[in-house]
């Protein structure tokens, strides 16, 4: 099939059978390539608006009848559609108007159908057709249609912007013609049907399931369970973003998975799932989604066999698989995930409950199983990006920054606390964030350190100074923003002494200083390779299978404070800051910073991240480079958050051959001095003399 064959085509259905799936991709990358040159070609799917823009629109609309002019709909076409000519500005406000005015002709509809139409169509046009918008078309549409979309279709035919509507279905399906194709100025063909088996068809999901702004987190989840519980034959996609109240949100999200686990079965997929363990991909066969993998999840759902789920599958998997540049090994992944399921899908469970957001390989996996026969229902208390963009969005509230895991058992004892205790959290609620600059401790477990760059004079002020109070702290999403120093100070001001006695005063109780070196030694061996290479691939490090291991040494300290060391380390392997000297330079990070020394493992774990910043104080005066372990330990600190001063009186670039230069500021602060190799900054004293000498004396250091 050529596009030139279906524009010659009549207006009524084209049908193209396949016996070969690759031979059909082969004319499907022809066609959408042909149809690019004089056509603009959409595969976005219209989606559901979410909750702001929904309310962004109706802000447009009074809450009465609905009555559109263009006095109503101009404000609305600004704001939207501030891209647009005023020629086609004018057009589109006419094409709307007309469209609406013919909804109800010739069956009655009252004011909320025109309504929620009207947010449909406005989102349509501004997310999926303003490049049809911006050029006049012609398009082509691929895509399935609902009643409100047939509308956006008759508004471009009225703008005079021709097009077809294009559908992907298999064999036996039922295909309609909408008699709201048959427009006048603009040519809107009626859609062209390919007879095969289609792309997981999302937009049938979420019929029946609206929710009205303001919805409380209760009702919300008593409509699920009743759209669930209706069972007719259709299934749903939504994410509930944001927890609100907490302790409600968490018995809403209890009672509603006992009540699936009652009705039809529940399965919650959280944190646990996790990447495959070593072992597991060791012992599993690699390979593609054959027609294996087709058998396999025909057994898992026995209910599948004659329908065209399976396949369905194969396609969404492979659709997501594309976009990964080892997919041989993202393949293997995937097929070992889904026999992980496959007991669990047994006995088909009616709902499949996602816990927060996973990473991001995960996701892509959990988005296929939007192909398959079950609702899935994501609950997002941290409102993170959805394992889906066809899901429909909730808005349960504000977005907690509280971490939290699924709560199977909701505590029942939370209405019986006592009102002390309710005082005391409704104070800290009220006085805690970033307007009072007051946090409770361990309010916060995600971090971003930025390097905070200064005068050299400006060093004693912040030095000190807790995270919150200095320039461009924020806690904003929930994560806090930690400006701190990361700077090498070169040479020597004025006298020995008075240098060193101010290196001794930046010691605090919080500050490691690195004076003798090597402070840490890299002992790595074959043995610790092998193992490294058993808990850390696919650029993550398998922390269930760590921790079991004998040589894991962190399990003392909280789950938090081993969170932030985990993710830290990974973090810090993925980033550009330690200068790659070999292949094997994931392995020496790893040995170094999985025997840190317990001075520094106690700062990690009294640091909120948004009071006292823990430092590390460097100083070599010596003309032999710092070891890479030193530097990896330096480095793996600052990423933290940690204050760090390198002072170096040789000036010698004795940290830049493992650390990117660009990431520190360095500042030169005098002559360079090489006679104070056996310094002792600890043994420094204050030099008596006039307390004013210094006060008054200026200096361009910067």
């Amino acid at each position: 099939m050529r596009i030139s064959e279906i524009n010659n085509a009549p207006t009524l259905s084209v049908h193209v059978g396949y016996d070969d799936a690759a031979v059909f991709g082969r004319e499907m990358t022809a066609f959408i390539a042909e149809c690019n040159a004089t056509h603009v070609f959409l595969r976005k799917k219209i989606g559901a608006a979410d909750y702001n823009t929904v309310n962004d629109i109706l802000a447009f609309v009074q809450s009465g009848t609905f009555l559109l002019n263009a006095n109503t709909l101009s404000p609305v076409l600004q704001k939207f559609f501030s891209r647009l000519s005023p020629t086609a500005t004018e057009k589109l406000s006419q094409a709307i108007i007309a469209a609406f005015s013919a909804i109800g002709e010739k069956k009655p509809c009252n004011d909320s159908f025109k309504r929620n139409a009207f947010v449909r169509v406005i989102f349509g046009l501004q997310s999926v057709f303003s490049p049809v918008l911006e050029n006049t078309g012609p398009f082509f549409y691929e895509g399935e249609l609902n009643k409100y979309d047939f509308i956006t279709i008759n508004i471009l035919a009225l703008m005079g912007i021709s097009g077809n509507i294009v559908c992907f279905k298999h064999d036996g399906a039922d295909f309609v013609v909408n008699p709201l194709f048959n427009v006048n100025n603009g040519r809107i063909k009626s859609e062209i049907e390919f007879a095969l088996p289609k792309k997981p068809a999302l937009s049938n999901r979420n019929i029946g399931l609206n929710f009205i702004p303001g919805t409380d987190i209760e009702d919300a989840v008593s409509l699920l369970k009743s759209v669930i519980e209706r069972d007719n034959g259709n299934f749903i996609s939504v994410q509930i973003n944001g927890a609100g109240a907490v302790e409600k949100f968490k018995l809403a999200a209890n009672k509603f998975y006992l009540s699936a686990k009652t009705n039809g079965g529940a399965y919650v997929i959280d944190e646990s799932f996790g990447n495959p363990t070593y072992d597991e991909m060791q012992n599993f066969d690699a390979g593609g989604f054959s027609d294996k993998t087709i058998d396999a999840l025909i057994n898992t759902f026995p209910a599948l066999r004659n329908t065209d789920f399976p396949l369905r599958f194969k396609q969404a998997a492979e659709e997501v698989l594309a976009v990964y540049a080892q997919k041989a090994n993202a393949e293997k992944v995937f097929k070992l995930w889904l026999c992980r399921l496959r007991s669990v899908f047994e006995t088909r469970p009616s709902v499949i409950i996602i816990w927060r957001t996973l990473p991001n390989r995960v996701m892509d996996f959990l988005s296929c199983l939007e192909s398959l026969p079950v609702n899935i229902i994501h609950f997002s208390p941290n409102a993170e990006p959805s394992f889906s963009e066809s899901a429909l969005k909730f808005s349960a509230g504000q977005v907690s920054d509280e971490k939290f895991g699924f709560p199977y058992k909701a505590n029942k004892l939370a209405g019986y606390s006592t009102v002390a205790l309710q005082a005391q959290q409704e104070i800290r609620q009220v006085l805690s964030g970033d307007a009072t600059r007051s946090y409770q401790m361990r309010q916060f477990s995600a971090i971003n350190p930025v390097v905070l760059k200064t005068t050299f004079e400006e060093i004693d002020i912040i030095w000190r100074e807790p995270a919150k109070f200095r320039p461009t702290f924020t806690t904003a999403g929930g994560v806090v923003t930690i400006p701190s120093i990361f700077a090498k100070i070169n040479g020597v001001d004025g006298d020995v002494n008075d240098y060193l006695f101010g290196i001794k005063s930046k010691i605090t109780p919080e500050t490691l200083l690195l004076q003798k070196f090597p402070f840490i030694t890299s002992a790595i061996d074959g043995a610790a390779v092998n193992f490294f290479k058993q808990i850390y691939y696919n650029e993550a490090i398998d922390a269930e299978k760590l921790k079991k291991s004998s040589y894991y040494r962190y399990n003392l300290f909280s789950d938090e404070t081993q969170n932030v060391i985990l993710k830290g380390i990974s973090d810090f392997i993925k980033n550009d800051w330690f200068i790659k000297e070999r292949a094997s330079h994931v392995y020496d990070i790893l040995e170094v910073l999985f025997r840190m020394p317990p001075q520094v493992l106690q700062m990690i774990h009294n640091f909120s991240f948004t009071e006292t910043v823990p430092k590390v104080v460097v100083f070599n005066s010596t003309d032999k480079p710092c070891e890479a372990a030193d530097c990896i330990l330096i480095t793996f600190l600052k990423s933290l958050g940690f204050d760090v001063i390198m002072y170096i009186p040789t000036g010698y670039r004795v940290v830049e051959q493992h650390i990117t230069s660009t990431l520190f500021q360095t500042i030169d602060i005098g002559a360079c001095r090489f006679d104070l190799t056996q310094a002792d900054v600890t043994r420094a004293v204050a030099r008596k003399g006039n307390p004013l000498k210094n006060l008054f004396k200026r200096s361009n250091k910067s």
